[in-house]
């Protein structure tokens, strides 16, 4: 079956159970997918999520994808493209995300602040398993895990073209780990990212990589500093 949704995006809670397929969520406001609470399981595959904006009231988040408070996610076959401030947002303990081949271009600064454009983040002991991606021309950061008991397991990962952050030209890394939070990485590429190929920042936090070329790595726009390919502080 193939569906276009507009106007609300598609929102699961309390236990809600979804299935998709070839299906398109475009121009939405807030998320383009949001799954919360313990108990609601969404799963899809061939599904495009693109342009998603700011809530109306006060221009914040537009994401791609929400998952937050114990929610599951697993998806094949995706494509997030141009939404506003994080395409794929895995939030909170117990909330868990499985994907594979997806790609993920473009995301855009939350139009608030102008701040944000995270390809992937991981936050707060939420957890991702990511096989077959590109993260490409993001902002701030391609793919950011920051917080205690925050974990991604990623195989076969292209990080490229991240952009600094559009309100004040810092940042632009490739992949950040930050405060205590964990990455395996097997068979990637981190290319052409700014201020940071990959940083790993906080004691606890760590980065297991192998099979990984980090390349290209540019200065950070806002004042020329950075081109680091590995910084570990």
């Amino acid at each position: 079956k193939r569906a276009t949704a507009v106007g609300s995006g598609c929102h699961w809670a309390r236990n809600g159970t979804a299935s998709l397929a070839f299906v398109r969520l475009t121009a939405n406001r807030n998320s383009g997918v949001f799954a919360i609470d313990e108990g609601t399981v969404v799963a899809g595959d061939h599904v495009l999520i693109d342009h998603t904006r700011g809530r109306k009231n006060d221009g914040e988040t537009g994401r791609g994808i929400d998952v937050k408070a114990g929610a599951s996610l697993t998806l094949d076959a995706i494509r997030c493209s141009a939404n506003h401030d994080r395409g794929l947002f895995v939030d909170g303990e117990g909330s868990r995300a499985d994907i594979s081949r997806l790609l993920m271009d473009g995301t855009l600064s939350q139009q608030s602040d102008l701040v944000g454009g995270w390809g992937v983040v991981v936050h707060n002991a939420g957890r991702l398993e990511l096989k077959d991606a590109r993260l490409t021309a993001s902002r701030d950061a391609g793919l950011l895990v920051a917080g205690l008991g925050s974990e991604v397991t990623a195989r076969r990962l292209l990080v490229d073209g991240t952009r600094s952050r559009k309100s004040n030209g810092v940042a632009g890394n490739g992949v950040g780990v930050w405060d205590r939070a964990s990455l395996r990485l097997t068979g990637a590429r981190i290319s052409g990212n700014r201020n940071t190929g990959i940083t790993v920042s906080g004691a606890g936090s760590w980065v297991l990589a192998r099979n990984v070329l980090v390349d290209g790595t540019r200065s950070r726009q806002s004042d020329g500093l950075g081109g680091i390919g590995v910084n570990a502080e």
